[in-house]
């Protein structure tokens, strides 16, 4: 595990916001909400009627909430144990852990969503 600082869980959402600004994924989400891309059928529903890319993007941020509940959680285990509050030292070791994992698991699905939109832009159609 990392000895590195402990980001809260509004510093997390703002840290991931601010790495997806700018990229290929918002430049996706803008294109897909313009008028244009609607006459062209990039909001074509599935046949459950739902639309992919929205179920896609609401899924990626369910995670991303769940990722945060879990780093919110860690710090408060934390500041309990460092407060003298009764919270074994185990339970805060597994509640870092938890944390430091589902972190790492979010930034490698980031990874692998942009590796995959920018390896579509290189297909010749």
């Amino acid at each position: 595990m990392s000895n590195g600082p402990i980001v809260g869980p509004a510093q997390a959402q703002a840290t991931l916001q601010k790495a997806l600004r700018g990229t290929e994924l918002e430049a996706l989400y803008r294109q897909h909400k313009t008028p244009a891309a609607q006459e062209h059928g990039v909001n074509a529903v599935d046949s459950k009627g739902v639309n992919p890319i929205d179920s896609f993007m609401n899924l990626l941020e369910t995670k991303v909430n769940d990722v945060n509940s879990v780093m919110a959680t860690s710090d408060q285990k934390i500041q309990s144990f460092v407060r003298g509050e009764e919270t074994s030292i185990h339970e805060v070791m597994i509640a870092m852990s938890k944390a430091d994992v589902s972190f790492r698991l979010m930034s490698q699905v980031g990874r692998k969503v942009i590796e995959a939109y920018q390896e579509i832009l290189r297909m010749q159609v």
